[in-house]
């Protein structure tokens, strides 16, 4: 095959070269010279943290050996991180250590952050980094087909692309260029289902640094220079060649660094930047530039900066929205032109984004008007607008626009005969439970909706609830597997069911609490939030006994984020203080187990100190971070929010200041926004829902 260049790297210079496996090593760097005190700290924490972090099996086969040689970093160099993380964000890192300073610049779709970093924590780093790719992993003994193991590279990290890292010698004397492969920020651990220390190392440096910088780097406003920077940035970009193949007879190669141009799916840097910097374009409307984007053959870009840019954009939107999409490709710009379209107009001012929608929805395909229909649930919408939609409720054949439709109007005229609807169809919902909740012809779907609707407005909850107890009456609880709808139906009965439910979800717990079934979606943690909704006292119980469950384990076939994680945002709202004497072992064990470097404990820490205050004034102090500390995907978001204004009140109750409560009392408005908010915001959303 002819391998793909990409030439006109942005700010740090030279070409990157399509590299094989192994292939790190741009420029070796120079093995002259004594090592460093900073190498000879790196070194140690190096092979410290490679002893620690092998997996039983790699241990038994292989061996490491980092030699106790310098790094080659000189003291000038640049750091590139750039790529995308789980499909859900781009970015674009570069750092510049310069002795003992050192500058950086993130970009992602929220925009530009710049500022100084702390030089070491940095440096420390890059040096392990360095030492991670120069060691060496030695066979200890045949393996034949001892194991099932095969070579290193066989499984869970090589099916996942993710984020390129460079360290690039800016000292002419000492030449130094790493590149490592576009690894995934998953492999906390040394083992022969990953690429061994190499994609460790990688995994690690790049999630300490990125933190780092999204932590000490500040968001610039996007003012005129920018704009112009940025325009810059797009025209420095080349066109890639087209990819082809060395015989016409060969099938088309899709790895994912030679996908067809149109769809900007390869991973190199310059694809990452003109995906990244065209999304600022639109967001930012900046006009300048679209000749830039039509160079660059950008066409869903292109459409939409003319149409955010329009004095009025009422027909570009309406043709966009009744575009007739191809299937989303990965990588392909954000989401489909419709759908991006679709949404851009329901966030327009009223009369006219909700006109726009209500034109395309009787001449949209069934999917589009599905669409649609999510988006004028966030509209503000007149008695006129409802009639329309109404109406196409009536006329519509589609099953799925029916039920979109029959959602949107529910929540805004509380009609009996929409609610009726999606009652019957959700009782229509088979014995099985593997069917994805999230195709709307879906009957649990619909009981989705039902229960969504009972439990904001507070209407139909004794119907909605036994729909609740019929549809879990159809699941075994016994089950091989069970999966996120009895998940939902559970929890469900802790916000509609009664103490006459209490015996339901205590079979669910005592069934569903093996560490086999265990993790976010555990049906026993669910079942223990929902006991505590209606029965406080005896949800903390099981609290208790499934933190001690973890305490008196031998060996780490239970984790501390299965059976404890799932309940400190429950601990919280109900000020649980006897789980101290619990909590504080757990933490403690926890830490003596060797449960990788990413393990997450922060929120256990910091609940520490609120569960130990003494004074109003000390409980308010620690209690404002926790909300966001707290609402990860261990918590459904619905719930932390509600338990975080009981919180504020129980405070503002035992004599804190109302106004210093604020944070507490209206969450969803002081919570800030995560990485890459704009292209996260709508699946937290739909997880949330």
């Amino acid at each position: 095959m002819i391998r793909l260049v990409i030439a006109a790297w942005l700010v740090l210079g030279s070409a990157a070269v399509g590299q094989s496996d192994g292939d790190w090593w741009k420029v070796a760097p120079p093995r002259d010279g004594p090592m460093t005190a900073e190498d000879r700290r790196a070194h140690k924490m190096m092979v410290e943290l490679i002893e620690k972090e092998q997996t039983p099996e790699f241990r038994k086969w292989f061996r490491v050996v980092v030699p106790e040689e310098p790094t080659g970093l000189p003291e000038n160099y640049d750091i590139l991180l750039y790529g995308r993380y789980g499909d859900v964000y781009l970015m674009r890192l570069e750092i510049r250590i310069r002795g003992k300073e050192a500058t950086g610049e993130l970009v992602t779709t929220d925009g530009f952050y710049r500022g100084p970093l702390p030089a070491e924590q940095i440096d420390d780093p890059a040096r392990q980094l360095s030492y991670g790719f120069q060691s060496r992993t030695e066979l200890k003994v045949k393996r034949g087909m001892l194991g099932g193991g095969g070579a290193l590279g066989d499984g869970f990290g090589r099916n996942f692309r993710g984020q390129h890292v460079e360290l690039i010698s800016r000292d002419p004397a000492r030449p130094f260029h790493l590149q490592t492969e576009a690894w995934q920020r998953c492999n906390d651990s040394i083992s022969d289902s990953s690429d061994g220390v190499e994609e460790f190392a990688h995994t690690r440096f790049s999630e300490e640094v990125e933190e780092l910088a999204r932590e000490k780097l500040t968001l610039l406003e996007p003012t005129a220079k920018l704009h112009r920077e940025l325009v810059d940035r797009l025209r420095r970009i080349e066109v890639p060649k087209a990819v082809i193949t060395e015989s016409e007879t060969e099938p088309p190669d899709f790895s994912p660094d030679r996908l067809p141009l149109e769809h900007y799916d390869r991973h190199d840097r310059p694809s990452i930047e003109a995906r990244l910097y065209s999304r600022l374009a639109v967001y930012w409307h900046v006009e300048e530039a679209l000749p830039e984007l039509l160079r660059l053959k950008l066409s869903g870009a292109v459409t939409r900066l003319r149409i955010v840019t329009a004095d009025d954009p009422t027909e570009l939107l309406q043709t966009a929205i009744l575009t007739k999409d191809e299937e989303k490709e990965e990588g392909q710009e954000e989401d489909k032109l419709s759908e991006w379209a679709t949404e851009y107009a329901g966030q327009l001012p009223l009369p006219k984004g909700a006109e726009v929608l209500l034109y395309a929805l009787p001449r949209a395909d069934t999917g589009c008007s599905t669409e649609i229909l999510y988006s004028l649930m966030q509209c503000q919408l007149d008695s006129e607008h409802l009639a329309a939609i109404d109406a196409f409720y009536s006329q519509a054949i589609a099953l799925r626009s029916k039920v979109a439709a029959a959602e949107c109007l529910l929540h805004r005229t509380h009609r009996d005969e929409y609610y009726l609807f999606l009652l019957q169809w959700a009782l229509k919902a088979e014995r099985t439970d593997d069917k994805p909740y999230y195709s709307i012809t879906n009957p649990y779907y619909a009981a989705r909706v039902v229960l969504s609707y009972s439990i904001k407005h507070g209407r139909r909850r004794n119907e909605s609830a036994k729909m609740v107890r019929t549809l879990l009456g159809r699941i075994p609880i016994d089950a091989p597997s069970i999966g996120s709808n009895t998940s939902t139906l559970v929890a469900a009965l802790g916000d509609l069911g009664g103490t006459n439910d209490l015996e339901l979800l205590l079979k669910y717990y005592e069934q569903r609490r093996d560490p086999i079934e265990s993790g976010w979606n555990s049906i026993a943690s669910e079942a223990i939030i929902a006991i505590a909704k209606i029965d406080a006292e005896l949800g903390l119980e099981k609290v208790h006994a499934e933190i001690r469950r973890y305490l008196e384990e031998e060996g780490e076939r239970l984790s501390f984020h299965d059976c404890v994680r799932p309940y400190l945002g429950l601990i919280f709202w109900q000020d649980d203080r006897s789980a101290l004497k619990l909590l504080e072992p757990a933490l403690a064990k926890c830490r003596r187990q060797q449960c990788g470097w990413g393990t997450w404990t922060g929120d256990a820490e910091a609940l520490v100190p609120y569960l130990k205050a003494e004074t109003v004034e000390q409980r308010l102090k620690h209690a404002l971070p926790l909300p966001q500390l707290l609402n990860t995907f261990c918590q459904r978001p619905r719930d932390m929010d509600q338990w975080t204004k009981d919180v504020g009140l129980r405070l503002i109750r035992q004599g804190a200041d109302p106004k210093q409560c604020q944070p507490l009392l209206e969450p969803e408005k002081h919570r800030p926004p995560g990485p890459s908010s704009r292209e996260e915001e709508s699946w937290v959303a739909e997880y949330a829902q």
